[in-house]
């Protein structure tokens, strides 16, 4: 089922039709099609009044993302809970592929839940989003990022770190762990805490990403683990270092 010229159409709200209105309509088809977005397995009941659509998601799949939720569509305000989660996956790569037409920029087993809401008024609906989300990696590697590239590429100029960092473009950036815990406020997301556990070294970032203004304002902490070593060495004593002791924030 494709919707995008549904939805296009001014003339096609289905308030202005008798033949919906003060109906609850049960919907299930096994592919929708939205804006050259593919949503799958969907199980959903829309009720139509005058001035008010109510969209109840029992289920829906939107690339490994398992949704639920609600919609509520009155006169030119949306109020919308979407609760979302993938458990376990076997790459992320095929998420970035489905969702944003990335290829080749990741690898590693992964798990991603969260919730997007919103209430506010149509028109202002990308600008005032809000919700959570916490995204948890392992066992992969790093292709392809930006501000990877840059802090190693700083990282690289440091006599005491030369040949100790990796070439992300060549064989990528391998890690063990990656965890990012954040939450989004009027469409920017706040980094609380993100770690990337590194097998060359460790990485750890707070700070805000603005996708709709293409900005971000991150603080940084690299840990290479040579200079953990030299630690250990200087003061056998605390052998039993850990990032958590080392970072007794986190």
């Amino acid at each position: 089922m494709n919707l995008t010229s549904y939805l296009s159409s001014s003339n096609s709200s289905p308030t202005q039709n008798p033949l919906f209105l003060n109906k609850t309509v049960k919907l299930k088809t096994e592919t929708l099609t939205i804006k050259n977005r593919t949503i799958r397995d969907i199980d959903t009941e829309i009720s139509f009044k005058p001035d008010d659509t109510y969209i109840r998601l029992n289920k829906a799949l939107l690339c490994d993302l398992e949704t639920t939720g609600y919609i509520n569509l009155e006169n030119d305000r949306i109020n919308a809970r979407i609760p979302f989660s993938a458990v376990n996956k076997e790459n992320i790569q095929d998420l970035l592929t489905c969702l944003f037409d990335k290829n080749d920029f990741m690898s590693g087993r992964y798990s991603f839940t969260g919730e997007i809401t919103s209430d506010t008024l149509q028109q202002n609906l990308l600008d005032t989003l809000n919700g959570s989300f916490l995204f948890q990696a392992e066992e992969g590697r790093i292709y392809k990022l930006t501000l990877l590239s840059r802090i190693l590429s700083v990282l690289n100029v440091s006599s005491f770190l030369k040949g100790s960092i990796p070439d992300i473009t060549q064989k990528g950036f391998a890690y063990s762990r990656i965890s990012i815990d954040a939450e989004i406020k009027d469409s920017i997301i706040h980094i609380t805490k993100a770690i990337v556990d590194g097998k060359d070294m460790t990485l750890i970032f707070t700070g805000r990403i603005d996708l709709m203004n293409d900005y971000m304002d991150l603080t940084c902490l690299v840990a290479p683990f040579k200079t953990i070593d030299l630690i250990i060495e200087k003061y056998p004593s605390s052998a039993r270092f850990s990032v958590e002791t080392l970072f007794p924030f986190l």
